[in-house]
């Protein structure tokens, strides 16, 4: 009986030591599962919250209280809009009825408080504008962009124009053939991306457009804010170099004029 006990003891205390190893690496195990989970949350991919989706860019300070904000002028004069020369998007858009440009830009993570160029502010979502990807220069010839263009001259009508020149990566925007200079920053308007939709005179649904990246040029069918490429008649996504954009209205019967040839909708 003495040794029946004995054994049973033996086993009991087996057991109990088997129950607490099991408990332990169990422990371990979770643990381990919980250091990678937060190790993969502070190392996040390239594409994530610190990348604007609007302009592909690296941001450095994220602040998630900032909204997607459009901020619509009531000025026609760019160089004096306020904030104008850091929205991530500038919409310029010609009326030919009262024969003026009116400027809105769109502001990714930042601050913009109500000033006098400022009609008002609203918060958008980011499914109201397009879906981008962002290429490198090197990806231009890739995505069949094309004849190279540096000079770009949009006259509206006889007293209205825009123009652009194209120099180390960036067009600088000229307003009346001068070169515009923003009245706060007191340094030069430009942009890194030029996209020009032409509305349609019969109210097609899809509008013809132009797109000029890197001193090269791109065809675009654009629906809303559907904005597709045409790459040998095939439609793929838009694709922007990283860096700001201006987004230019006009009628399909105003022709854009460059160094190479007139170019038509």
């Amino acid at each position: 009986m003495k040794k029946n006990d004995s054994d049973k003891l033996f086993a009991f205390i087996v057991y109990i030591l088997i129950g607490f190893l099991i408990i332990f690496v169990s422990y371990n195990s979770y643990i381990n599962l919980l250091k990678k989970d937060v190790k993969d949350q502070t190392t996040q991919p390239p594409n994530s919250i610190n990348v604007s989706p609007i302009t592909g860019e690296v941001i450095q300070d994220v602040n998630t209280s900032y909204n997607l904000l459009k901020v619509c002028y009531n000025s026609s004069n760019i160089t004096e809009l306020y904030g104008i020369n850091k929205a991530d998007i500038v919409i310029e858009t010609y009326n030919a009825v009262s024969n003026t440009l009116s400027y809105d830009g769109i502001f990714y993570n930042k601050h913009i408080p109500i000033q006098e160029s400022i009609e008002n502010i609203s918060t958008i979502s980011l499914d109201t504008l397009p879906y981008i990807d962002f290429i490198d220069p090197p990806d231009l010839d890739s995505h069949e962009f094309n004849e190279n263009i540096d000079t770009i001259f949009i006259p509206f009508s006889d007293s209205i124009s825009t123009s652009f020149i194209f120099q180390k990566g960036q067009y600088y925007h000229f307003s009346k053939n001068v070169k515009d200079v923003h009245k706060t920053s007191n340094a030069p308007l430009a942009f890194t991306n030029i996209l020009i939709e032409f509305t349609s005179s019969f109210n097609d649904s899809v509008n013809q457009g132009l797109l000029f990246s890197g001193g090269k040029l791109q065809r675009l069918n654009i629906e809303g804010n559907n904005i597709k490429m045409i790459n040998n008649s095939k439609e793929i996504n838009l694709s922007l170099l990283r860096g700001n954009t201006i987004w230019i209205k006009c009628s399909d019967k105003i022709k854009i004029i460059t160094a190479n040839a007139n170019i038509e909708s």
